[in-house]
């Protein structure tokens, strides 16, 4: 989203990465990176907006006291919004789509819909998804934003898992697209986790 010149970011973006690095590494590490980026804030609202290079200078500093490309943190994050209990909703979202791994795959075509309804100024790339060569699967995303591509392995490796897939994946660029190839190696190589859509309630203990 452009204001006066100025690309905006949605807040959910920064608070996803504030969550993710409090829940990995600590309160006192997010505080570092804070503390190094000379307009950020403690604690992010989802639903507010920011520029965006609050969230490259957020991203970067992360990096930077890590000691970890921008990429392998984003495929942490991406994997983070899957399987940690804070973020079931997301898995919810993602598991509603189908019954095993190849199901959920496609069910992704439908993503950018639900999304618009939660959020509907969050303008992430478009998701399409197509069948290739046996057992191959392809994801465009378009337009091409190599953030949200690494994040979006992080996902698919932790769906994989949840589901008890084994995959392969590699990603390129193509004329203004991302693609990410995935080959379904053993669609029941583990047995997967169990899953229910009802959200978890408070526990009676």
């Amino acid at each position: 989203m452009f204001v006066g010149g100025e690309v905006i970011v949605h807040g959910v973006v920064n608070k996803a990465l504030e969550r993710f690095t409090i829940d990995t590494y600590g309160f006192g590490l997010w505080q570092k990176v804070v503390s190094a980026c000379p307009h950020a804030v403690a604690f992010y609202e989802a639903m507010l907006c920011y520029p965006d290079q609050d969230s490259y200078a957020l991203l970067n500093q992360l990096s930077r006291i890590l000691n970890k490309p921008n990429a392998d943190i984003l495929e942490d994050m991406g994997t983070y919004l899957v399987v940690h209990r804070n973020q079931d909703g997301v898995r919810r979202l993602l598991r509603f789509g189908g019954v095993d791994f190849r199901d959920s795959l496609f069910s992704l075509n439908e993503f950018n819909a639900r999304i618009d309804l939660i959020m509907p100024d969050l303008n992430l790339p478009q998701i399409n998804v197509v069948c290739g060569a046996k057992n191959q699967i392809s994801i465009r995303l378009a337009p091409s934003w190599s953030e949200f591509t690494f994040l979006c392995i992080g996902i698919l490796h932790a769906m994989a898992d949840d589901y008890g897939a084994l995959i392969r994946l590699a990603h390129f660029a193509d004329t203004g697209s991302a693609v990410i190839q995935i080959t379904l190696v053993d669609d029941r190589f583990a047995v997967a986790q169990g899953f229910k859509l009802a959200a978890r309630g408070p526990s009676n203990g």
